[in-house]
């Protein structure tokens, strides 16, 4: 019996290797993903002037990218490792393995936003946004007329309370980078090999 050894697996599984060390993943707001709906600014812009400020304008920096994955750093490590692992192992592609990635640090830059950044906003600026829609002209409309009642010296009944304070979380609970989402739908990733 003869045995033929052409190294094929071997060669393919190199190549793969060598594909992922030239990998590069850039996860963010790209400048494909800069169109939004209304606005004098795109997401890109939008983006840049949330991670690092724009204190003339007095906006404070909120960083969302960077502190993101700095926060999560020692995940994205154990995460690239194990993909990493998995194309050495011959289970998974370069490409497939940076995608995961990708999609991995994409959703934790998504998460911080979604679960709120400081400083909190200002309460001009909360007044704007609950300006801009039914609900939260209603909720305004609400505070005006209850806390005027207080300040009037006259009793709240329960009922009044509970409104109160049911129009004042919903004006409060405004999450900084979270208005309309197109932000935060915009964050992607690109794989390059």
């Amino acid at each position: 019996m003869t045995v033929t050894d052409n190294d094929k697996l071997f060669k393919a599984l190199r190549a793969e290797i060598t594909k992922l060390g030239r990998t590069t993943i850039t996860v963010g707001v790209h400048g494909d993903e800069r169109e939004r709906d209304g606005g004098e600014l795109d997401n890109v812009q939008i983006a840049a002037v949330h991670e690092f400020g724009a204190p003339a304008q007095g906006i404070p920096a909120r960083s969302f990218l960077r502190a993101a994955v700095d926060e999560r750093l020692g995940g994205i490590g154990i995460t690239a490792k194990d993909l990493a692992e998995r194309v050495g192992t011959a289970t998974m592609s370069a490409k497939e393995a940076g995608a995961q990635l990708g999609a991995f640090v994409a959703g934790v830059i998504q998460a911080r936003m979604s679960n709120g950044l400081e400083p909190p906003l200002s309460q001009k600026t909360l007044v704007r946004r609950a300006q801009r829609t039914k609900r939260g002209r209603k909720a305004l409309a609400t505070i005006k007329r209850l806390s005027a009642k207080a300040r009037a010296g006259k009793a709240l009944t329960g009922k009044q309370g509970a409104q109160l304070a049911s129009a004042q979380a919903l004006i409060t609970n405004a999450k900084p980078l979270i208005d309309t989402g197109q932000l935060r739908q915009s964050i992607a990733y690109k794989v390059k090999q």
